[in-house]
């Protein structure tokens, strides 16, 4: 009955162009959401994400303000990151895409979409908007360390630019995981470049800056 009644009072709003009024319906679904999801309720938490996401958009483009913009997209972005599991990287993406429309400085959504891209191989595309969301955050490891792998999947021909960036990520990136992921990733640029004992020094000096790390560990074997 709720739901067929907030359908009603938002078929409602939408006609009478009362903006402002939207926002307490939107976050209405946007938490019903969660919550149905949480009590497995799949149909329920697909009508108010539905709802969440279709208002939203609406509510940006009828304010028109950038604080508007930026609510829409927490609400969409909110939803997209609650989705996203490996089977689920399109319909993710999807949310993702409609909020960098709504608020296209979205933190979420632009490394939502990256990261969407880089998993379908589409490098090309995963650069730009990683590109854009180091714009808002410089220097930011975890976005540095992406751009650099997509630089280099995209073409081989980069290793002499990304290998810098990956030795300062392994030595100096925070958090840990971060380092671990340039020092293996440096460890495979050696070895593609047939130099197993400058591979295998490399791994040495990731573990001991990374006492027990068992994908370094695993590497140092293998060469």
């Amino acid at each position: 009955r709720l739901g067929r009644l907030t359908l009603q009072v938002s078929r409602d709003l939408r006609a009478d162009r009362s903006a402002d009024l939207l926002r307490p319906i939107i976050v209405l679904h946007h938490d019903a959401y969660f919550h149905n999801s949480d009590i497995d309720r799949p149909y329920h938490a697909q009508h108010s994400r539905t709802m969440s996401g279709e208002l939203a958009e609406v509510y940006a483009e009828r304010a028109g303000t950038s604080s508007a913009g930026a609510f829409s997209g927490w609400v969409l972005s909110s939803l997209a990151a609650n989705m996203w599991s490996p089977s689920n990287v399109g319909g993710s993406a999807d949310l993702f895409y409609r909020t960098f429309l709504v608020d296209p400085g979205n933190k979420t959504a632009l490394r939502g979409l990256a990261v969407a891209h880089e998993s379908a191989g589409d490098y090309d595309k995963a650069i730009e908007y990683l590109m854009l969301a180091l714009r808002q955050e410089p220097g930011d490891p975890g976005l540095l360390l992406r751009l650099a792998l997509c630089q280099l999947r995209r073409d081989e021909g980069t290793a002499d630019t990304v290998e810098p960036v990956l030795a300062k990520l392994a030595r100096e990136g925070k958090p840990d995981w971060i380092r671990s992921v340039a020092y293996q990733e440096l460890g495979r640029l050696y070895m593609t470049a047939d130099d197993a004992e400058k591979a295998a020094i490399l791994i040495r000096e990731g573990l001991e800056a990374l006492p027990g790390d068992q994908q370094l560990s695993l590497q140092l074997a293998v060469i």
